[in-house]
Protein backbone atom coordinates (compact mmCIF):
# COMPACT_ATOMS: atom_id res chain seq x y z
CA UNK A 1 0.00 0.00 0.00
CA UNK A 2 1.25 3.72 -0.65
CA UNK A 3 0.77 7.00 1.04
CA UNK A 4 1.76 10.17 -0.04
CA UNK A 5 4.20 12.58 1.88
CA UNK A 6 5.57 15.56 0.27
CA UNK A 7 4.70 14.88 -3.21
CA UNK A 8 6.25 11.03 -2.69
CA UNK A 9 4.83 7.72 -2.80
CA UNK A 10 5.91 5.51 0.37
CA UNK A 11 5.22 2.23 1.32
CA UNK A 12 2.99 1.80 4.59
CA UNK A 13 4.87 -1.19 6.33
CA UNK A 14 1.52 -2.74 7.66
CA UNK A 15 3.60 -4.85 9.80
CA UNK A 16 4.88 -2.70 11.95
CA UNK A 17 1.95 -1.03 12.39
CA UNK A 18 -0.04 -4.02 13.04
CA UNK A 19 2.86 -4.72 15.94
CA UNK A 20 2.69 -1.60 17.27
CA UNK A 21 -1.49 -1.66 17.84
CA UNK A 22 -1.12 -5.01 19.49
CA UNK A 23 1.64 -4.13 21.22
CA UNK A 24 -0.86 -1.53 22.69
CA UNK A 25 -3.52 -3.63 23.32
CA UNK A 26 -1.41 -6.29 24.95
CA UNK A 27 -0.25 -3.23 27.17
CA UNK A 28 -3.92 -1.39 28.10
CA UNK A 29 -5.31 -5.28 28.92
CA UNK A 30 -2.62 -5.69 31.19
CA UNK A 31 -3.16 -2.83 33.26
CA UNK A 32 -7.02 -3.66 32.36
CA UNK A 33 -7.05 -6.72 34.58
CA UNK A 34 -4.34 -5.75 36.64
CA UNK A 35 -6.68 -3.03 38.60
CA UNK A 36 -9.53 -5.64 37.99
CA UNK A 37 -7.35 -8.24 40.64
CA UNK A 38 -6.33 -5.67 42.56
CA UNK A 39 -10.20 -4.60 43.53
CA UNK A 40 -10.96 -7.91 43.65
CA UNK A 41 -8.38 -8.76 46.25
CA UNK A 42 -9.48 -6.03 47.79
CA UNK A 43 -13.48 -7.01 47.93
CA UNK A 44 -12.42 -10.56 48.96
CA UNK A 45 -10.67 -9.41 52.08
CA UNK A 46 -13.42 -7.16 53.30
CA UNK A 47 -16.16 -9.97 52.32
CA UNK A 48 -13.64 -12.51 54.82
CA UNK A 49 -13.61 -10.23 57.42
CA UNK A 50 -17.31 -9.71 57.51
CA UNK A 51 -18.18 -13.89 57.20
CA UNK A 52 -16.23 -14.16 60.20
CA UNK A 53 -17.37 -11.46 62.30
CA UNK A 54 -20.40 -13.23 61.81
CA UNK A 55 -18.97 -15.73 63.89
CA UNK A 56 -17.61 -13.37 66.66
CA UNK A 57 -20.41 -10.60 66.93
CA UNK A 58 -20.72 -11.20 70.67
CA UNK A 59 -16.87 -10.12 71.09
CA UNK A 60 -17.23 -7.28 68.91
CA UNK A 61 -19.96 -6.29 70.38
CA UNK A 62 -18.21 -6.13 73.20
CA UNK A 63 -15.21 -4.00 71.92
CA UNK A 64 -17.42 -1.48 70.46
CA UNK A 65 -19.31 -0.89 73.49
CA UNK A 66 -16.02 -0.89 75.58
CA UNK A 67 -14.51 1.79 73.19
CA UNK A 68 -14.89 5.66 73.25
CA UNK A 69 -13.95 6.61 69.66
CA UNK A 70 -14.11 4.64 66.51
CA UNK A 71 -9.97 4.69 65.95
CA UNK A 72 -10.09 2.85 69.72
CA UNK A 73 -13.01 0.36 68.68
CA UNK A 74 -10.70 -0.24 65.37
CA UNK A 75 -7.52 -1.13 67.51
CA UNK A 76 -9.22 -3.18 69.12
CA UNK A 77 -10.72 -5.57 66.75
CA UNK A 78 -7.34 -5.38 65.16
CA UNK A 79 -5.58 -6.47 68.14
CA UNK A 80 -7.97 -8.71 69.71
CA UNK A 81 -9.76 -10.33 66.86
CA UNK A 82 -6.60 -10.08 64.51
CA UNK A 83 -8.69 -8.44 61.74
CA UNK A 84 -7.00 -5.85 59.00
CA UNK A 85 -7.42 -2.49 58.77
CA UNK A 86 -9.57 -2.64 56.07
CA UNK A 87 -12.19 -4.95 57.30
CA UNK A 88 -12.26 -3.82 60.59
CA UNK A 89 -13.55 0.16 58.91
CA UNK A 90 -16.08 -2.42 57.17
CA UNK A 91 -17.17 -4.12 60.35
CA UNK A 92 -17.36 -1.02 61.88
CA UNK A 93 -19.67 0.25 58.46
CA UNK A 94 -21.77 -2.66 59.13
CA UNK A 95 -25.71 -2.34 59.29
CA UNK A 96 -27.28 -4.91 61.64
CA UNK A 97 -29.60 -5.82 59.28
CA UNK A 98 -26.98 -7.40 57.35
CA UNK A 99 -26.53 -10.04 60.06
CA UNK A 100 -30.03 -11.75 58.71
CA UNK A 101 -29.87 -15.49 57.00
CA UNK A 102 -30.87 -14.10 53.80
CA UNK A 103 -28.11 -11.26 53.68
CA UNK A 104 -25.37 -13.57 55.16
CA UNK A 105 -26.34 -16.19 52.20
CA UNK A 106 -26.17 -13.00 49.92
CA UNK A 107 -22.55 -12.77 51.31
CA UNK A 108 -21.34 -16.17 51.37
CA UNK A 109 -22.25 -15.70 47.32
CA UNK A 110 -20.75 -13.39 46.23
CA UNK A 111 -17.42 -13.86 48.12
CA UNK A 112 -17.58 -17.55 45.67
CA UNK A 113 -18.31 -15.02 42.98
CA UNK A 114 -15.11 -12.38 43.69
CA UNK A 115 -12.54 -15.80 44.29
CA UNK A 116 -13.90 -17.06 40.49
CA UNK A 117 -12.69 -13.76 38.98
CA UNK A 118 -9.70 -13.49 41.08
CA UNK A 119 -8.69 -16.92 39.51
CA UNK A 120 -10.03 -15.60 36.06
CA UNK A 121 -7.68 -12.55 36.59
CA UNK A 122 -4.65 -14.14 37.50
CA UNK A 123 -5.19 -16.88 35.07
CA UNK A 124 -5.49 -14.05 31.99
CA UNK A 125 -2.11 -12.46 33.33
CA UNK A 126 -0.52 -15.14 33.38
CA UNK A 127 0.56 -15.94 29.73
CA UNK A 128 0.10 -14.21 26.41
CA UNK A 129 -1.94 -16.97 24.82
CA UNK A 130 -4.19 -16.02 27.31
CA UNK A 131 -4.41 -12.25 26.63
CA UNK A 132 -4.56 -13.30 22.99
CA UNK A 133 -7.81 -15.38 23.92
CA UNK A 134 -9.18 -12.00 25.97
CA UNK A 135 -8.25 -9.81 22.62
CA UNK A 136 -10.02 -12.13 20.14
CA UNK A 137 -13.04 -11.87 22.31
CA UNK A 138 -12.86 -8.37 22.47
CA UNK A 139 -12.66 -7.69 18.66
CA UNK A 140 -15.68 -10.26 18.05
CA UNK A 141 -17.79 -8.22 20.41
CA UNK A 142 -16.54 -5.02 18.39
CA UNK A 143 -17.40 -6.63 14.71
CA UNK A 144 -20.55 -8.62 16.27
CA UNK A 145 -21.59 -4.69 17.33
CA UNK A 146 -20.45 -2.91 14.31
CA UNK A 147 -19.22 -5.06 11.09
CA UNK A 148 -22.05 -3.54 8.81
CA UNK A 149 -21.93 -3.56 4.81
CA UNK A 150 -20.45 0.21 3.77
CA UNK A 151 -23.13 2.51 2.41
CA UNK A 152 -20.42 4.61 0.71
CA UNK A 153 -18.47 4.16 -2.27
CA UNK A 154 -14.41 4.94 -2.32
CA UNK A 155 -13.41 6.49 -5.23
CA UNK A 156 -10.48 8.76 -5.86
CA UNK A 157 -12.51 11.79 -7.13
CA UNK A 158 -12.28 15.57 -7.02
CA UNK A 159 -13.03 17.73 -4.01
CA UNK A 160 -16.84 17.99 -3.25
CA UNK A 161 -18.45 21.21 -4.14
CA UNK A 162 -21.68 21.45 -2.84
CA UNK A 163 -24.07 24.17 -4.46
CA UNK A 164 -26.91 25.84 -3.07
CA UNK A 165 -30.11 26.21 -4.70
CA UNK A 166 -30.66 29.66 -5.68
CA UNK A 167 -32.96 31.87 -4.18
CA UNK A 168 -35.95 32.43 -6.14
CA UNK A 169 -36.32 36.21 -6.48
CA UNK A 170 -39.84 37.86 -5.24
CA UNK A 171 -40.66 41.36 -4.00
CA UNK A 172 -41.91 41.64 -0.60
CA UNK A 173 -42.40 44.49 1.77
CA UNK A 174 -40.28 44.70 4.91
CA UNK A 175 -42.32 46.86 7.84
CA UNK A 176 -41.09 48.12 11.60
CA UNK A 177 -43.36 50.15 13.81
CA UNK A 178 -42.12 52.34 15.82
CA UNK A 179 -41.37 50.01 18.86
CA UNK A 180 -38.40 48.61 16.38
CA UNK A 181 -40.63 45.34 15.65
CA UNK A 182 -39.53 44.40 12.02
CA UNK A 183 -40.84 41.30 9.47
CA UNK A 184 -41.08 40.93 6.17
CA UNK A 185 -44.75 40.58 4.28
CA UNK A 186 -45.66 39.57 0.48
CA UNK A 187 -46.12 42.58 -1.50
CA UNK A 188 -49.93 41.37 -2.65
CA UNK A 189 -50.56 41.00 1.09
CA UNK A 190 -49.25 45.24 0.99
CA UNK A 191 -51.08 45.90 -1.61
CA UNK A 192 -54.40 44.92 -0.31
CA UNK A 193 -53.82 46.31 3.16
CA UNK A 194 -51.80 49.16 2.35
CA UNK A 195 -53.89 51.87 4.14
CA UNK A 196 -53.78 49.87 7.57
CA UNK A 197 -49.76 49.02 6.90
CA UNK A 198 -49.38 52.15 6.55
CA UNK A 199 -50.91 53.78 9.59
CA UNK A 200 -49.52 50.99 12.04
CA UNK A 201 -46.10 50.93 10.74
CA UNK A 202 -43.44 54.03 10.58
CA UNK A 203 -41.24 52.15 7.89
CA UNK A 204 -42.72 50.16 5.18
CA UNK A 205 -40.37 49.61 2.37
CA UNK A 206 -40.64 47.31 -0.54
CA UNK A 207 -37.64 45.60 -1.37
CA UNK A 208 -36.46 42.42 -3.59
CA UNK A 209 -36.01 39.42 -1.02
CA UNK A 210 -32.45 38.98 -2.90
CA UNK A 211 -31.47 42.37 -1.63
CA UNK A 212 -29.99 44.27 1.44
CA UNK A 213 -30.97 47.06 3.77
CA UNK A 214 -29.47 50.12 4.82
CA UNK A 215 -30.46 50.92 7.90
CA UNK A 216 -28.99 54.79 9.25
CA UNK A 217 -29.08 55.67 13.27
CA UNK A 218 -28.92 58.74 14.91
CA UNK A 219 -25.73 57.67 16.22
CA UNK A 220 -23.96 58.09 12.81
CA UNK A 221 -24.41 54.23 11.76
CA UNK A 222 -25.42 52.39 9.00
CA UNK A 223 -26.60 49.04 9.84
CA UNK A 224 -26.41 46.56 6.54
CA UNK A 225 -29.15 43.49 6.74
CA UNK A 226 -30.09 40.98 4.33
CA UNK A 227 -33.33 40.79 3.68
CA UNK A 228 -33.48 36.87 3.96
CA UNK A 229 -32.60 37.29 7.43
CA UNK A 230 -35.62 39.36 8.53
CA UNK A 231 -37.97 36.55 9.47
CA UNK A 232 -40.77 37.19 7.40
CA UNK A 233 -44.49 37.19 9.15
CA UNK A 234 -48.39 37.57 8.69
CA UNK A 235 -49.80 40.94 9.17
CA UNK A 236 -50.94 40.45 12.63
CA UNK A 237 -47.59 39.13 13.46
CA UNK A 238 -45.43 40.98 15.98
CA UNK A 239 -42.01 40.55 13.77
CA UNK A 240 -39.18 40.57 15.30
CA UNK A 241 -36.88 43.42 16.87
CA UNK A 242 -34.18 44.81 14.79
CA UNK A 243 -31.70 44.30 17.64
CA UNK A 244 -31.88 40.69 16.87
CA UNK A 245 -30.99 40.96 13.91
CA UNK A 246 -28.27 43.18 13.15
CA UNK A 247 -25.96 45.45 15.60
CA UNK A 248 -28.47 48.05 15.61
CA UNK A 249 -28.99 48.87 19.43
CA UNK A 250 -32.15 50.18 20.45
CA UNK A 251 -30.41 51.45 23.97
CA UNK A 252 -28.34 54.17 22.09
CA UNK A 253 -29.56 55.04 18.67
CA UNK A 254 -32.51 55.83 16.89
CA UNK A 255 -33.49 54.63 13.37
CA UNK A 256 -33.91 57.67 10.89
CA UNK A 257 -33.81 56.20 7.51
CA UNK A 258 -34.15 53.08 5.72
CA UNK A 259 -33.03 52.40 2.10
CA UNK A 260 -32.48 49.31 -0.50
CA UNK A 261 -29.34 48.86 -1.44
CA UNK A 262 -30.26 48.52 -4.79
CA UNK A 263 -31.96 51.85 -4.71
CA UNK A 264 -29.09 53.64 -3.47
CA UNK A 265 -26.60 52.34 -6.54
CA UNK A 266 -25.51 55.77 -8.19
CA UNK A 267 -27.25 57.79 -6.02
CA UNK A 268 -26.44 60.40 -2.93
CA UNK A 269 -27.47 60.70 0.45
CA UNK A 270 -28.35 63.99 2.07
CA UNK A 271 -27.01 64.51 6.22
CA UNK A 272 -27.97 66.69 8.29
CA UNK A 273 -26.95 66.79 11.99
CA UNK A 274 -28.39 68.57 15.54
CA UNK A 275 -25.57 71.00 15.61
CA UNK A 276 -26.92 71.97 11.73
CA UNK A 277 -24.00 70.43 9.89
CA UNK A 278 -25.09 69.34 6.35
CA UNK A 279 -22.77 67.24 3.48
CA UNK A 280 -23.63 65.40 0.14
CA UNK A 281 -22.32 61.58 -0.01
CA UNK A 282 -22.07 59.57 -2.57
CA UNK A 283 -24.52 56.24 -2.21
CA UNK A 284 -21.27 54.59 -3.50
CA UNK A 285 -19.55 55.40 0.30
CA UNK A 286 -21.42 52.86 1.83
CA UNK A 287 -20.69 49.87 -0.30
CA UNK A 288 -19.59 46.90 1.91
CA UNK A 289 -20.09 43.26 3.09
CA UNK A 290 -19.34 44.88 6.46
CA UNK A 291 -22.48 44.75 8.84
CA UNK A 292 -22.26 48.03 10.49
CA UNK A 293 -20.18 51.10 9.35
CA UNK A 294 -19.61 54.53 10.23
CA UNK A 295 -21.54 56.63 7.71
CA UNK A 296 -20.44 60.20 9.07
CA UNK A 297 -17.93 61.85 11.59
CA UNK A 298 -19.87 62.89 14.32
CA UNK A 299 -18.51 66.16 16.99
CA UNK A 300 -18.92 64.89 20.82
CA UNK A 301 -22.34 65.34 21.91
CA UNK A 302 -24.07 65.39 18.06
CA UNK A 303 -26.35 63.33 16.51
CA UNK A 304 -28.00 63.04 13.10
CA UNK A 305 -31.24 63.74 12.48
CA UNK A 306 -31.66 63.08 9.19
CA UNK A 307 -30.53 60.93 5.84
CA UNK A 308 -32.75 61.68 2.99
CA UNK A 309 -31.99 59.57 -0.19
CA UNK A 310 -31.60 62.51 -3.10
CA UNK A 311 -33.70 62.12 -6.27
CA UNK A 312 -33.70 65.02 -8.63
CA UNK A 313 -32.35 68.24 -7.46
CA UNK A 314 -34.11 69.73 -4.95
CA UNK A 315 -34.21 72.28 -1.76
CA UNK A 316 -33.41 71.68 1.42
CA UNK A 317 -35.40 72.63 4.12
CA UNK A 318 -34.25 72.74 7.85
CA UNK A 319 -36.12 73.13 11.28
CA UNK A 320 -35.00 73.95 14.44
CA UNK A 321 -36.02 72.97 17.69
CA UNK A 322 -37.14 77.04 17.74
CA UNK A 323 -39.21 76.60 15.11
CA UNK A 324 -37.06 78.66 12.87
CA UNK A 325 -37.24 76.93 9.38
CA UNK A 326 -34.45 78.08 5.93
CA UNK A 327 -35.08 76.62 2.63
CA UNK A 328 -32.30 76.90 0.49
CA UNK A 329 -31.34 75.27 -2.90
CA UNK A 330 -29.05 71.98 -2.52
CA UNK A 331 -26.89 73.05 -4.95
CA UNK A 332 -25.14 74.62 -1.81
CA UNK A 333 -24.73 71.67 -0.11
CA UNK A 334 -20.93 70.65 -0.61
CA UNK A 335 -20.13 66.64 -1.72
CA UNK A 336 -17.82 65.00 0.50
CA UNK A 337 -16.69 61.76 1.99
CA UNK A 338 -18.17 59.81 5.00
CA UNK A 339 -15.43 60.46 7.06
CA UNK A 340 -16.08 64.11 6.85
CA UNK A 341 -18.34 66.40 9.60
CA UNK A 342 -20.14 68.56 7.20
CA UNK A 343 -20.65 72.07 7.08
CA UNK A 344 -22.89 74.72 8.46
CA UNK A 345 -26.67 74.37 7.33
CA UNK A 346 -28.35 76.80 9.58
CA UNK A 347 -27.54 79.64 12.19
CA UNK A 348 -28.99 78.51 15.49
CA UNK A 349 -28.98 80.46 18.71
CA UNK A 350 -27.37 79.54 22.26
CA UNK A 351 -28.94 76.17 23.24
CA UNK A 352 -30.77 75.63 19.56
CA UNK A 353 -30.30 72.08 17.70
CA UNK A 354 -31.44 71.18 14.20
CA UNK A 355 -34.39 68.84 14.86
CA UNK A 356 -34.62 67.59 11.43
CA UNK A 357 -34.56 68.26 7.45
CA UNK A 358 -36.29 67.73 4.47
CA UNK A 359 -36.19 67.87 0.57
CA UNK A 360 -39.21 69.84 -0.96
CA UNK A 361 -40.62 67.27 -3.52
CA UNK A 362 -40.12 64.50 -0.96
CA UNK A 363 -42.96 66.17 0.88
CA UNK A 364 -45.22 69.23 0.31
CA UNK A 365 -45.28 70.11 4.14
CA UNK A 366 -43.78 70.44 7.17
CA UNK A 367 -45.13 69.79 10.85
CA UNK A 368 -43.89 72.67 13.04
CA UNK A 369 -45.76 72.73 16.82
CA UNK A 370 -48.45 70.75 15.10
CA UNK A 371 -48.85 73.25 12.39
CA UNK A 372 -48.51 72.02 9.01
CA UNK A 373 -46.09 75.12 6.97
CA UNK A 374 -46.56 74.63 3.25
CA UNK A 375 -42.92 74.34 1.80
CA UNK A 376 -43.83 75.89 -1.21
CA UNK A 377 -44.56 79.29 0.99
CA UNK A 378 -41.13 79.54 2.22
CA UNK A 379 -39.19 82.36 1.25
CA UNK A 380 -35.95 80.61 -0.51
CA UNK A 381 -32.72 81.60 1.34
CA UNK A 382 -28.86 80.84 1.51
CA UNK A 383 -26.88 77.94 3.26
CA UNK A 384 -25.84 79.06 6.49
CA UNK A 385 -29.07 81.71 7.20
CA UNK A 386 -31.14 82.02 9.70
CA UNK A 387 -34.19 81.10 8.52
CA UNK A 388 -38.08 82.78 9.35
CA UNK A 389 -39.58 81.76 12.77
CA UNK A 390 -43.18 79.95 12.19
CA UNK A 391 -45.50 81.61 14.71
CA UNK A 392 -47.68 79.02 16.37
Amino acid sequence: MLAIADGRPETLDLKGILASYLNFQYECQTRKYKVLLEKALEKEEIEEGLIRACDVIDAIIRIIRSSKTRDEARGGLMKQLAFTERQANAILDLRLYKLIGLEIDALLADNRETKDNIRKYKNILKSRENLDAVLIEDLEAIKKEYAVTRRTRLEDAEAAVVEEAPVQEEAVVFVMDRFGYCKTIDQATYDKNAETVESEYKYAVPVLNTDKLCVFTSAGNMHSVKVLDIPAGKLKDKGTPLDNICKYSSDSEEVLSIYPAAQMEGQKLLFATADSLVKIVPCSEFETNNRTVTSTKLNDGDKLVAVILIGMPLDVVLISDSDYVLRFPLSEVTEMKKTSKGEKGMKLGKGESLAGAVLTGETNTVKVRGRNVQLGRLKEGHRNGRGSKIRP
